[in-house]
């Protein structure tokens, strides 16, 4: 699949398809919709997908549209990255997190595929970098870059920019080798861009508290059924002060709020599997450790809108995707069955 490109486009199914045809094309991203203000009936675009190395890059255009990623897109895709957008056509708006956007064309916005977003955008184009987490934490460490907007008229987004020109022309001719070197050195200038506007944001760490948060984070995911498992547990585990792990988890809302989020979202994907029946719900809120089902009940609803019940029937949304292999294989197989 290296290299190898693959052609989606709203031409290629009758017009009484179309919509839904678009809709299975775009499920990876989010679910998608015309725009509040278009005047169309039917959805369009094209996306032409290419990976090379660890890094995809699409091409795309489309006609006004509106996407939305909820956390239950986040939970049913295991692929996690980091999307470069550069708006080659049209203009971006919407939120990413906690961040208003707007991008106009020429501009470069970042979008993190853990978090959701709420994006309306006008007819235009993209050129889209989806780019492993690991590659950009190793130049960003944890910060939160989702929703952020290099714009077009600063010097160093213009750097940015030949760069990742530059690589969509020529990474078919990379070697492997070349092309890894490629995509570390596109973090490294990536990070560049975003010294002034993340260097004093609360959610930037030291090394040493980044080192400490991927091991506690690592440390709850391993003991998630543990009814045990709190801030006490972990103070005690890594032998550091309240003090000390409330710097490194300060902008996730603080441990206590890491797992409980987690325990949810661990609930979410056990109901996902068609083995867990609507009357084990009481028992996996015991296994997630809740001391009740009300408890259980009313965290699950705050995250994710529903009833356990009813995201139990919901099902899956989509198929599940653990890298730009898989997922272009996606893309490939949504052509060619339609």
């Amino acid at each position: 699949m290296q290299n190898h490109e693959v052609l989606i486009s709203s031409d290629m199914v009758d017009p009484y398809s179309r919509n839904d045809f678009w809709r299975e094309a775009t499920r990876p991203y989010g679910e998608t919709q015309l725009a509040n203000t278009s005047n169309e009936k039917l959805l369009q675009g094209t996306i032409r997908t290419r990976v090379t190395g660890n890094l995809m890059i699409a091409a795309t255009t489309f006609n006004a549209q509106q996407y939305k990623r909820t956390r239950q897109h986040i939970l049913q895709n295991e692929f996690d990255g980091i999307v470069l957008q550069v708006i080659t056509g049209g203009t971006l708006r919407g939120a990413l997190g906690s961040r208003n956007v707007f991008a106009n064309c020429g501009d470069i916005c970042i979008v993190d595929l853990s978090k959701t977003f709420e994006i309306v955008a006008e007819a235009g184009s993209r050129l889209t970098f989806v780019i492993p987490r690991k590659v950009i934490e190793s130049a960003l460490g944890n910060r939160d870059i989702h929703g952020l907007v290099l714009k077009a008229a600063q010097p160093m987004t213009q750097l940015l920019l030949n760069y990742l020109y530059g690589l969509n022309d020529l990474s078919p001719k990379l070697t492997q080798p070349e092309l890894s070197l490629a995509t570390q050195a596109l973090a490294t200038l990536l990070s560049t861009n975003f010294t002034g506007a993340i260097s004093e944001s609360p959610d930037t760490v030291s090394i040493m508290e980044q080192a400490l948060r991927e091991r506690v984070l690592q440390f709850i995911d391993a003991n998630l059924k543990n009814s045990e498992l709190g801030t006490e547990m972990i103070m005690k585990q890594f032998r550091v002060s309240r003090a000390h792990l409330y710097r490194a988890f300060e902008a996730d809302g603080g441990i206590a709020k890491i797992i409980r989020n987690k325990r949810i979202d661990f609930a979410y994907t056990e109901l996902m599997n068609p083995q867990i029946s609507a009357q084990s719900i009481n028992q996996l809120s015991y296994q997630c450790g809740f001391s009740n089902i009300g408890q259980f009940l009313r965290a699950f609803r705050a995250r994710f809108d529903m009833t356990p019940t009813e995201a139990k029937n919901q099902g899956l949304l989509m198929p599940q995707f653990d890298g730009v292999l898989r997922l272009q294989d996606y893309f490939s197989s949504t052509a060619s069955a339609w």
